[in-house]
């Protein structure tokens, strides 16, 4: 986890090797993230395809494709309405993060909101003109309550979401605190679910790893579990300057990952297939989704 704070293109990743995505062509696309050893700073140039290396559960594959070309994103986000988002500057921090997001996405772009607390509600469609009306959002009754909560069930939503966008590349971005404990769906289920999406999971906590619930329990801030190794990062916002970073740190990913591309040795037969990137220059790292789900053209997962 890192807290955000004056280094506006700080990158950390919850894992290196990350999640799964479906293919129903022959060529296999990969998103890429190059950051420094410390994961502190974003790579955004001056490198090519022999540069790297990636492996389909371990064979070598033949790069076919390598390009840093921005490409035009559908951002799914999912805003945590629940009573404990109106504790210490929480929803303050967390509508911040979505404006400067929503603002700064480019033209092609196109964004859709989820929100949640005890229920769902995909408050705007996907669009390439959102409403300022709607970047911001009323938190449920109950202030500070946790027990209404649907995190999980919320991701769930917004992965069915994500399957109706237009463009190519694709992320789920999490605006919450993270504690979960009204969710029909387990964590396991939905980390599973995301696993075999085209999606890259973001999200921005507004609090810390555990709190205290309502008779004492404490609850586990669920949202580096769901980001996990999708390729997305984790990112802390506490305070309104960490939400400004916040949003410009995910916008200038977008714009300065590398896209790599391959075309596997081995026919597609459903399986799922774990992908693994290195990189031959030292003192750098690569982030990337750890695998896709390896369906034949026109077969649904």
């Amino acid at each position: 986890m890192l807290r955000l704070g004056s280094a506006i293109i700080a990158l950390a990743a919850v894992t290196a090797a990350q999640p799964s995505f479906k293919s129903g062509t022959e060529l296999v696309t990969v998103p890429i993230a190059v950051t420094n050893v410390t994961r502190d700073k974003l790579i955004t140039g001056g490198l090519t395809a022999a540069d790297f290396r990636v492996f389909e559960d371990g064979v070598p594959q033949e790069i076919a494709l390598f390009t840093q070309d921005r490409r035009p994103t559908s951002l799914c986000i999912v805003v945590d309405a629940s009573g404990s988002m109106a504790s210490a500057r929480r929803h303050d921090f967390g509508v911040a993060a979505l404006q400067h997001t929503v603002r700064g996405l480019e033209k092609g772009d196109e964004v859709a909101i989820v929100r949640f607390a005890e229920k769902i509600t995909t408050v705007m469609p996907w669009t390439r003109e959102p409403d300022e009306r709607k970047l911001s959002w009323r938190l449920d009754p109950g202030a500070g309550s946790m027990v209404n909560s649907s995190i999980t069930d919320a991701v769930k939503a917004a992965l069915a979401v994500i399957d109706q966008a237009h463009n190519p590349r694709k992320a789920i971005l999490i605006i919450s605190d993270g504690f979960e404990n009204a969710s029909a769906t387990p964590v396991s289920r939905v980390v599973k679910t995301r696993e075999q999406s085209e999606a890259l999971v973001y999200a921005f906590g507004v609090a810390g790893p555990a709190e205290r619930a309502p008779g004492g329990a404490y609850l586990t801030n669920v949202l580096p579990a769901i980001v996990g190794d999708s390729g997305g990062v984790y990112w802390s916002v506490a305070s309104l300057s960490d939400a400004a970073a916040a949003g410009l740190t995910l916008l200038h990913e977008f714009k300065y990952q590398y896209t790599l591309a391959y075309t596997p040795s081995k026919p597609l037969d459903g399986t799922y297939r774990r992908i693994k990137v290195e990189i031959a220059v030292p003192d750098l790292l690569v982030r990337h989704r750890g695998g896709y789900l390896a369906l034949p053209s026109g077969q649904a997962p």
